[in-house]
């Protein structure tokens, strides 16, 4: 999804010092053309890159390779060029990176996104961007810090919450292997950070699910807390498909397993009929069948 500038605190940043008069008036009105000028040509170099981007996409009257070859050439010199008028434009460079990286030219996307965390180190989204590309490159430890740094700077941004927790989950086996956490320290903040995003985009269902989710990829978890978390996704997917829904009545129970809640794990579990979740389905019986003969 491409992230328009901010024009407004082009905008703002001019206006909240337009006080003087005279030559300075003058001085700064001459200012706020120049920012608007160039705010409008940015935005007018990605709503090109829109109309490029929705063109590629569409199945309708397709263009040809050397037709998109062409288009996309022409937004990448539109760039270019602002970025020749306008050197220090952080918005400018971002946008441009992430073009460039769209285009499958990451390590020159990265190139940007550096220059502009010099200018700005405040900008979460370019930490994010540096941060994804490092991954790529296998680059964990370093990619780690900036992925810290983008949670940092923009905590109530779920998503950058949920990129952790994902990136501290699929590489735990490295990051345990590099010295950089403990196995606990690794799973305890995996599991802060997507608690986190779920609390902060409570209406994002894929959040709370990887929520629920990690309550079982760690040690000692709280059930209860699990089981309300997976007792709310069941009431938030009643519209959703059947699969979907006994997976959630899947996890309700498993949650329950871990309370002892046998006879009521047992009759979620007899509702669920979807094959792909058969075999899940008759072990986790046949170990609460067999839990309630030994009384364990």
């Amino acid at each position: 999804m491409i992230h328009i500038p901010y024009f407004k605190n082009f905008l703002c940043s001019i206006l909240c010092g337009l006080a003087a008069v005279g030559n300075s008036e003058k001085k700064e009105a001459d200012q706020l053309g120049a920012v608007t000028v160039a705010a409008q040509r940015l935005g007018q170099i990605a709503a090109r890159e829109q109309m490029f981007l929705k063109n590629s996409s569409s199945s309708n009257k397709p263009l040809s390779k050397q037709e998109l070859t062409r288009r996309a050439q022409q937004i990448l010199s539109a760039y270019e060029s602002y970025l020749e008028d306008n050197p220090r434009d952080v918005n400018g460079l971002i946008l441009y990176g992430k073009f460039r990286r769209r285009m499958g030219q990451p390590r020159h996307a990265t190139g940007l996104f550096l220059e502009a965390d010099k200018m700005d180190p405040r900008l979460a989204v370019v930490k994010q961007n540096i941060a994804n590309y490092l991954v790529e490159e296998g680059r964990l430890a370093d990619a780690l810090p900036f992925l810290l740094k983008a949670v940092e700077l923009e905590p109530k941004e779920p998503v950058y919450h949920h990129q952790l927790g994902t990136f501290l989950f699929l590489f735990k086996e490295d990051l345990l292997s590099l010295g950089i956490a403990s196995a606990q320290t690794n799973d305890r903040s995996m599991h802060e950070a997507f608690r986190s995003a779920s609390k902060l985009a409570p209406d994002n269902f894929e959040y709370k699910l990887r929520y629920a989710q990690s309550f079982f990829d760690i040690s000692d978890p709280d059930w209860d807390k699990a089981l309300g978390v997976w007792q709310d996704l069941r009431n938030q997917a009643r519209d959703h498909p059947v699969s979907e829904r006994e997976y959630l009545a899947l996890g309700e129970a498993r949650a329950m397993t871990q309370l002892g809640m046998r006879k009521e794990a047992i009759a979620i579990l007899k509702t669920i009929t979807s094959p792909s979740l058969r075999t899940t389905r008759e072990s986790l019986i046949k170990e609460l069948k067999e839990a309630g003969a030994t009384g364990k």
